[in-house]
């Protein structure tokens, strides 16, 4: 027995393993429904194929691009999802970070500024600048300026390691360094993420499943990517020890689906909502993909073994680390050649909103007259190392987070004084406004940068951080002797940051 979605995947790759492939008969068929369990461009029959773009975001699955015809096409599906969605830079979330950072998709990405101005508001940010710092395109004193020195999320931190280790063939990483955070459930449940298909459950279970101390399930789905249920049966039981409840049911096909797609978590729950209300509510979510849904009344007939038996268990691996240690770098994450240093002004010793507006005037007129004048304003702008190697060697620049900010500013300001890449600009702009406590933006039309008042303020100032950072580097002008800096006196669009 299979179904209608099962019987389409296997058309699907019968057709995908004919050379030629009629490409159309695949997209027909994805139309209609298939587990796209594979990553296509390990076949090279359709490879370089623009399809394999729509196919891929059809189905939630990795892709890589190869050329300008793919790429084309990536963006002109990322602007019909945009127009489509009512929702915040809905394509760009769910579609972004479907594309494989290589180095042909990020070369194109830099050069592609009708992308930037028109789509690119992504929470990749981070990922993107790991990838720049990659590809060569920011040096190392960039990207340890700009990173994001608190922490990044596990999500964040699992994408870039296990992209770059499953998909990119990156050799650099040694796992036997990351047991704390692989044995950690939250951070393991985001490695499946990635491994999303079966070239990425191969490599979880040849060089993960190993270092696991406890591969029991704790949560509710066993494996949450849709799979054929002969492909869900065998990596459900390589990937977890076995259930102690299980789901028995006169249909075999329904018994080994919930028993293979679910934990015991899930398994109770669902134990549940049939017990006290005769069925379950979210159904649909249930064994969806395999057509056995459509009627309740379908599992009414069924039994819960050791139910008797089955105590839940407490996860005591749930985080086996601190947050601070999520940083790239963190030498057991990111073997990056370089050491890094943490630029941590969050200390309750020296917090910028316990400064009174006083003693920040101060400091921004000592910034101005001591940086800012007319001799060391343009070696800053002729190369911005000179700001980076001045701060790295200088107490009183690194003595407070309004130098720090400043200095990140002045870097930007030679960047746009030298033509450098817009792209590039955007991205380090972005980590500033995302993880700093200043509120800015860049045009890349205008190639400037706008503050805004919003936010990171002390109730006691007239202003907010964001303008006092700005009254600080708004004298840094381009070689038209035109601002660089400028302030919006109201917040900008939504699309624009």
């Amino acid at each position: 027995m299979l179904s209608s979605k099962e019987e389409n995947t296997k058309l699907f790759f019968k057709e995908l393993n004919n050379n030629p492939c009629n490409i159309e008969l695949l997209c027909s068929l994805s139309k209609k429904g298939i587990f796209l369990f594979d990553i296509l461009y390990k076949y090279e029959n359709i490879k370089y194929h623009e399809y394999v773009v729509d196919l891929s975001l059809e189905n939630d699955q990795y892709f890589m691009i190869y050329n300008d015809r793919q790429y084309k096409r990536f963006i002109e599906l990322m602007k019909l999802y945009k127009i489509k969605s009512k929702e915040k830079h809905f394509a760009i979330d769910l579609y972004f970070g479907l594309a494989i950072p290589n180095e042909f998709f990020i070369s194109k990405l830099i050069n592609d500024e009708d992308f930037l101005i028109n789509l690119y508001g992504t929470d990749f940010t981070d990922s993107i600048l790991y990838f720049l710092l990659k590809y060569n395109y920011i040096s190392s004193s960039i990207f340890q300026m700009f990173k994001n020195d608190y922490y990044c999320f596990e999500s964040t931190i699992t994408y870039i390691i296990f992209i770059d280790m499953i998909y990119l063939k990156n050799e650099q990483y040694d796992l036997t360094k990351m047991n704390k955070f692989i044995n950690s459930k939250v951070f393991f449940n985001y490695i499946l993420g990635v491994g999303r298909n079966i070239e990425g459950l191969e490599f979880i279970i040849n060089n993960i499943i190993d270092k696991i101390e406890d591969n029991y399930c704790y949560d509710e789905i066993r494996i949450g990517y849709k799979y054929p249920l002969e492909i869900l049966k065998k990596y459900s039981n390589k990937l977890y020890k076995p259930n102690i409840l299980y789901f028995k049911h006169p249909n075999k096909y329904i018994e080994s689906v919930i028993n293979n797609k679910y934990g015991d978590k899930g398994l109770k729950r669902i134990h549940t909502y049939l017990k006290y209300d005769g069925m379950i509510s979210s159904i649909n979510d249930l064994c969806q993909p395999f057509d056995i849904y459509k009627k309740p009344e379908t599992y009414s007939n069924y039994k819960l073994l050791n139910d008797n038996i089955y105590k839940e268990k407490d996860c005591n691996h749930y985080k086996l680390y601190e947050n601070s240690e999520l940083w790239m770098g963190n030498k057991d994450l990111f073997n990056l050649n370089f050491n890094m240093k943490r630029y941590d002004f969050d200390d309750d010793d020296d917090d910028i909103y316990e400064y009174s507006y006083e003693m920040l005037l101060n400091l921004s007129d000592t910034f101005i007259e001591k940086y800012l004048n007319d001799i060391e304003l343009l070696k800053i702008l002729k190369d911005y190392n000179y700001i980076i190697d001045k701060y790295n060697n200088d107490n009183l620049l690194q003595s407070n987070y309004l130098y720090y900010i400043s200095v990140k500013c002045c870097i930007l300001g030679s960047l746009i004084y030298n033509d450098h890449n817009k792209f590039i600009i955007y991205i380090l702009t972005q980590m500033i406004n995302h993880y700093e406590h200043i509120n800015m933006y860049y045009k890349p039309q205008e190639n400037e940068i706008y503050f805004y008042n919003n936010g990171g303020r002390n109730d006691d100032w007239p202003f907010s951080l964001s303008k006092m950072i700005w009254e600080t580097v708004w004298g840094i002008t381009n070689k038209k002797s035109e601002s660089i800096f400028w302030f919006d006196p109201n917040a900008p669009e939504s699309d624009q940051y």
